[in-house]
């Protein structure tokens, strides 16, 4: 969990995104709590995966983490009745802007999403969580968000429908279907196992470092290859439970201004 401790305070090791999310929350901003799977795991992942002893105590701090993220939440992971939602995410010391995966909604399965869309106000929000996970599932394996939003198009299209939130919770489960059926075009699997989708979501994070994309874009920017990512997993707030909530996005610079300082720009 983010607590003071100096000798973390080290971007290369947690990551500029842990770094500033430390930072924030020693600032007492309201952050969602989380752990971090330090850049440490990325440089000596062989010798975890091939030495048991290690692979089982790694093991063991991670659910250790998870136990800790429940007693702090009051939710479980895996529980139908109450879940804990992750984002799991990358954490370069350098930030890759969307070079590498991330997923959203890690804990949610077929079960789940549909005890979670029974209780109230939850209906349309659970759906539409379980589709996020589902896109994310996918384009970590390779398969273009263009599938994924082509289903959406068709969707507004055949109920004509302009916004995302004005579809019912009805008809977002059946659009839930079809992103399923994108999945099973690419023999995609999504995982069933709420504890084997936080440990593959984690080792698709290491894994893409090392895409294409990443790679080119730090020998573009000359980041070091040896420097790995380090593993945010951290509490999903729910932007989409009502039209008085949201997510975004702001940076303190915007681009249109040449002179130097702060000029927040976001969405």
């Amino acid at each position: 969990l983010f607590t003071r401790n100096s000798r973390i305070e080290n971007q290369v090791l947690l990551g500029s995104k842990a770094f500033f999310l430390k930072r924030m929350h020693q600032y007492e901003f309201p952050i969602p709590p989380g752990f971090v799977i330090t850049t440490d795991l990325y440089r000596n992942r062989d010798i975890i995966n091939t030495h048991p002893d290690i692979s089982s105590e790694f093991d063991a701090l991670l659910w250790d983490n998870l136990r800790k993220m429940e007693n702090y939440t009051g939710l479980g992971f895996g529980d139908p009745q109450k879940p804990l939602l992750f984002s799991v995410r990358s954490g370069a010391p350098m930030s890759l802007p969307g070079a590498m995966d991330t997923f959203l909604n890690i804990g949610l399965t077929d079960e789940i999403t549909l005890k979670l869309s029974q209780r109230p106000n939850y209906g349309w929000t659970a759906w539409d969580c379980y589709r996020r996970l589902i896109q994310s599932w996918g384009m970590a394996h390779g398969i273009s968000r263009d599938e994924f939003d082509q289903v959406m198009i068709l969707y507004k299209q055949r109920y004509e429908i302009k916004q995302k939130f004005q579809f019912s919770p009805i008809q977002m489960q059946e659009m839930v279907n079809d992103y399923k059926k994108v999945l099973d075009i690419h023999s995609v699997t999504l995982e069933q196992d709420p504890y084997r989708q936080l440990y593959k979501s984690i080792s698709h994070v290491l894994d893409s470092w090392n895409t294409p994309r990443a790679r080119l874009y730090r020998s573009k920017l000359h980041i070091a290859e040896e420097w790995g990512t380090a593993v945010i997993i951290q509490k999903m707030v729910l932007g989409n439970i009502s039209l008085d909530s949201g997510t975004g996005v702001l940076f303190t610079h915007a681009e249109w201004h040449k002179e130097p300082g702060i000029y927040l720009n976001g969405d």
